[in-house]
């Protein structure tokens, strides 16, 4: 299930006055070091109206339970704080159609200290942590008059201070979702979907000051999406592709500028479909949810990669009846050790 604020709230968004203080900013990837624990997202409802956050260690022992959402709220991974030591996340609350918020939150990665992180609308999605912890992004929704929406990348302090616009769209032509940053900080990885396409997406590098410098990676025609993630040496991002009619979802690493793009995961033959990937603090290998066919469920595996990038194999994580999605390989201590 793909939550888009952009949309759900279009209705709630519709003629509210936002007094926003637009300035320029400077602007995660995962974050280098040793490969700690993997955070993600399971559902608790066949509908997927309920989901909670979970850690693992990479060898799949010592499952914990981070979260622990009421029923009909729907939590979904951000990213790691630099140190390892917290968790940014949305939290999604349902009260039926056009009724409901998407709102930012932190929690300890033992699950302590759960607080939410006040935003101009509660319409937040897919929140990544600078590398040098000053900053939390997101994408948002607010009011662009006339019953517009207006959907960029936005980000805050993690006290909640200091909201500011990074990346500068056009409501109802244009939309940013789903960013990372560099691992230097001076770049973002994003999402851009674009009206002329039926809002279609693409992958993007930006400039992280301002959203500048826009530069493609994901080809014309791709279709490249779903919380693209930058490799901890900077040197690739990953992301994946829309099921087209007659073919299934790929994933693909290009590098940041575009070139050298890379199919490293196909679905043609095996009819297995893909979500949402991430490379792990040490950058030889990712974890990502796969779907292995039709009326399953995604469960989490761990993939190795070799000297030019490829996939050198694939290792089954979890094994369960529940949909698991939402990935996020950090740097907390593995448990249990």
């Amino acid at each position: 299930m793909t939550l888009m604020p952009s949309r759900r709230m279009f209705a709630g968004l519709a003629g509210v006055a936002l007094l926003l203080t637009i300035l320029p900013a400077p602007v995660s990837a995962t974050t280098p070091g040793q490969n700690g624990l993997i955070a993600f997202r399971r559902f608790g409802a066949a509908d997927q109206s309920n989901s909670t956050l979970f850690g693992i260690n990479p060898d799949g022992t010592h499952e914990t339970r981070i979260t622990l959402p009421a029923d009909n709220v729907v939590d979904a991974m951000g990213n790691w704080s630099p140190d390892g030591t917290q968790i940014v996340f949305t939290r999604t609350s349902s009260c039926g159609d056009d009724c409901g918020t998407d709102e930012l939150y932190v929690v300890n990665a033992d699950g302590s200290n759960v607080h939410r992180i006040a935003t101009t609308t509660p319409t937040i999605e897919s929140p990544a942590w600078s590398p040098d912890g000053r900053w939390i992004a997101f994408s948002m929704s607010t009011d662009a008059g006339d019953g517009g929406v207006l959907v960029a990348i936005w980000e805050l302090h993690p006290d909640g201070s200091g909201l500011r616009q990074v990346t500068q769209t056009v409501a109802g032509q244009s939309e940013d979702h789903a960013v990372q940053f560099s691992p230097d900080g001076s770049r973002i990885v994003i999402e851009r979907q674009f009206a002329s396409c039926g809002f279609c997406p693409s992958i993007f590098t930006a400039n992280a000051t301002d959203g500048g410098n826009l530069t493609r990676v994901s080809p014309r025609g791709l279709k490249g999406f779903d919380h693209p993630d930058w490799s901890p040496d900077g040197r690739w991002v990953i992301f994946r592709t829309e099921a087209r009619a007659g073919a299934s979802s790929g994933v693909f690493v290009a590098h940041p500028d575009g070139s050298h793009l890379q199919l490293i995961l196909d679905g043609t033959r095996t009819g297995r479909r893909f979500r949402s990937s991430t490379f792990s603090p040490d950058g030889a290998e990712m974890v990502i949810s796969i779907i292995p066919g039709p009326d399953a469920n995604a469960d989490l595996w761990i993939g190795r990669f070799d000297s030019s990038e490829h996939l050198a194999s694939l290792t089954q994580l979890t094994r369960t009846d529940a949909f698991e999605s939402s990935v996020r390989w950090g740097s907390s201590p593995q448990l249990g050790g």
